[in-house]
C-alpha cells in the first residue's frame, strides 16, 4: 500500500512539473544594445513546442536597418543550416512586443531580424536576438 501512494504521489508531482514552461534570456547584439529579449517555450499538443519570444526596449525596424518594416522570428532546427520565419514580431509605442507559435522542433536555433517584408524566405537584415533552444 505504501509504494502505491508513494507512486501516485510521484506520477503528481511528476504531472505537475510536465507542462512548465522554460524561460531563457536571448543573447542581444551590438545593434540593438539595450534592447532586451526572452524566448519562452513548454511542450504542446502533439509534441510540437509552443514558444513566445518577448522584447523590451526595441526600437523601431527601420531605425536599425534601412527600408526595415517589420522584425522577423526565425526559427533552424538543430542540425540544419536552413532558417524558417514563423511570423513577424510587432511592436507597439512603448517599444515592446511579443510574438507566439507553435513548431514541431524541440532544438533549435531562434533569430530576430529586422526584415523589408514579412513574406521573406531568408534573414537578411542583422540579427538583434538569438539563443539556442533545447526543450526538455
Amino acid at each position: 500500500m505504501k509504494k502505491i501512494k508513494l507512486m501516485i504521489t510521484f506520477l503528481v508531482i511528476m504531472g505537475a512539473f510536465a507542462g512548465c514552461a522554460t524561460k531563457q534570456n536571448m543573447e542581444g547584439s551590438n545593434v540593438v544594445p539595450g534592447a532586451a529579449g526572452m524566448v519562452t517555450t513548454k511542450e504542446a499538443d502533439n509534441n510540437n513546442t509552443s514558444m513566445t519570444v518577448t522584447v523590451k526596449h526595441l526600437a523601431p525596424a527601420q531605425k536599425i536597418y534601412t527600408g526595415a518594416t517589420n522584425y522577423i522570428v526565425w526559427v533552424q532546427p538543430e542540425g540544419t543550416d536552413t532558417y524558417q520565419n514563423v511570423g513577424a514580431l510587432q511592436v507597439d509605442s512603448d517599444l515592446e512586443g511579443k510574438h507566439t507559435t507553435t513548431i514541431p522542433y524541440r532544438s533549435f536555433k531562434v533569430l530576430v531580424t529586422p526584415e523589408m517584408s514579412s513574406m521573406t524566405q531568408s534573414p537578411t537584415g542583422p540579427a538583434v536576438f538569438e539563443q539556442r533552444v533545447m526543450r526538455q
